[in-house]
């Protein structure tokens, strides 16, 4: 007989409302056999072969990875050798990674200073790929000097790009809002 890992895993979910608690639950759904399941050498034998995966990847096992695909196979065939249907779900979502160290250099007026990663400069996450030589151009909102606790919103808005050169180098100033939305602006504004 063929399961439904929903209905066998929702047998029962109880909200608490401050006038009472209800219950909702699959009807006629026996979970014991899955519920005794859950032991912890049990657990202990899939935690070891997910980190097994990672390790055979590159210490990965994150979306759009060979880790992420080797994961979800297994989870995928562990549940199906239980008696499971499963149904995978494609789903798109905003992904980063850095797949080279980068390199920051200027090139003019002064050529030839290097610039170090972590301490001169940081990748904003989503940024693009490429080799980019161009002039650097700031978005407005900038905090100086830096306060501790990131404070500026440079580079939040649409209009902190307003009268940007098109091909230039964005310069964002850390915080307010999240990086995606800082590259996003950068992006539509031109920014190299």
């Amino acid at each position: 007989m063929r399961k439904s890992l929903i209905a066998a895993t929702c047998v029962a979910l109880a909200v608490s409302a401050g006038y009472g608690t209800f219950v909702w639950g699959a009807v006629g759904v026996d979970s014991s056999k899955l519920r005794n399941a859950v032991t912890v050498p049990n657990i202990r034998l899939h935690q070891k072969a997910l980190q097994d995966f990672a390790d055979a990847n590159n210490g990965e096992r994150t979306s759009g990875t060979s880790g992420f695909d080797a994961s979800a196979a297994y989870v995928k065939n562990t549940l199906e050798a239980a008696g499971y249907t499963v149904t995978q779900i494609p789903f798109s979502f905003p992904f980063f990674k850095e797949n080279s160290p980068p390199v920051f250099e200027r090139t003019a007026p002064l050529p030839g200073e290097v610039f170090v990663e972590g301490l001169d400069f940081s990748t904003m996450e989503y940024s693009g790929s490429g080799n980019v030589t161009a002039l650097v151009r700031n978005a407005a909102g900038f905090v100086l000097p830096p306060t501790p606790d990131p404070s500026s919103a440079s580079g939040c808005a649409a209009a902190d790009f307003a009268g940007f050169t098109t091909g230039s180098i964005a310069l964002v100033q850390r915080g307010t809002c999240t990086f995606f939305d800082k590259a996003t602006n950068a992006k539509n504004a031109g920014a190299a």
